[in-house]
């Protein structure tokens, strides 16, 4: 079971005046919500998780050698313990590295904590921004599905809008979301020293309210294309921690294909496999099952089938000009 260690953070100021309302999405006076961080969880399921990572990586390494281009070559330079380590198949030392991400850079380029951004939890300021734009996107995406108003930034303290002035809290936004979904959002925490927003249902960091969203649109574009009593299937250029596939699975997009670098597919294996269950992901060199999580590199992707939705959502802003 995992268990959360709450942040303690001072009461939120009152909304300061002139035009400081507008720097955020909401002022943090509105956002109301408890921050948690991961202390606690279990750990992979057994040896055969880790195994499986491992050969899949290095298979992905001896049948296609790959190196990192544009940015990526510096992230990836980062990581280099990492890689020796799931070539060596040193099970032990991959399960510490993907257990407590935050003791190296394997995070680095996607998601957090990482030893650099662990730095910031002692950080109050950084907490509470980081506390403001999480609840911020998730009171957005509840917005955008039209399961609340949108409200209004210059009405922001101004007594009669009462729409605007209406303070987000995690637990209220959350219930709307999933009332509109037909689905209770869920976060899973496999790893330790994540940190988000306490809910009855995992902490929810930024970056799995921002895939809870990118899900959402991905399930919605794919039923409008989706051939009748077909599975909705989605191809995702770039997956980062595997969050958004998580989500999308759990919104009807089952079969779901992620192509990125063999050190990011790591990372997704262990986090699906954790979350979903080992038997719903598929490895480079596996045999796919429909109604799985694929995870190849990009000289695996099978050339000769077509899915219901593409998408980027971080990834191409990274590629270079000559890929």
């Amino acid at each position: 079971m995992t268990s959360a260690l709450r942040v303690e953070l001072p009461e939120p100021q009152p909304l300061k005046a002139g035009f400081a309302q507008f720097l955020k999405f909401f002022p943090d006076s509105f956002c109301v919500g408890e921050l948690s961080r991961v202390i606690d969880t279990p750990a992979a399921q057994g040896w055969a998780l880790l195994e499986r990572l491992s050969q899949a990586y290095r298979k992905a390494h001896e049948d296609h050698p790959q190196l990192a281009s544009g940015v990526w070559q510096v992230i990836d330079g980062h990581k280099a313990e990492i890689h020796d380590v799931a070539m060596a198949g040193d099970l032990a030392a991959l399960k510490a590295f993907l257990l407590k991400p935050a003791t190296s850079m394997l995070f680095h380029g996607f998601d957090q904590p990482t030893k650099n951004s662990i730095k910031h939890i002692d950080n109050v300021g950084w907490l509470i921004n980081y506390r403001t734009f999480s609840l911020g996107s998730l009171r957005r995406m509840a917005e955008a599905m039209g399961a609340k108003p949108m409200i209004y930034p210059e009405g922001f303290g101004v007594d009669s809008d009462v729409i605007s002035n209406t303070v987000c809290d995690t637990e209220s936004i959350l219930n709307a979301i999933s009332a509109e979904l037909g689905v209770r959002l869920a976060f899973p925490n496999p790893f330790i020293d994540e940190l988000g927003l306490e809910t009855p249902d995992g902490i929810a960091s930024y970056r799995a309210i921002q895939s809870a969203y990118q899900a959402w649109r991905l399930a919605t574009v794919a039923r409008r294309h989706r051939a009748s009593e077909t599975v909705l299937s989605a191809l995702e250029i770039g997956g980062g921690t595997g969050r958004t596939a998580f989500q999308a699975s759990r919104l009807g997009v089952e079969d779901y294909t992620i192509v990125d670098l063999p050190m990011t597919n790591l990372v997704q294996g262990y986090f699906l496999g954790m979350a979903l269950g080992p038997e719903r992901i598929c490895l480079e060199g596996e045999s796919a099952k429909e109604r799985s999580v694929k995870l190849v590199s990009p000289p695996a992707l099978r050339g000769d089938r077509s899915w219901d939705v593409a998408a980027s959502f971080d990834a191409l802003v990274e590629v270079v000009p000559e890929i």
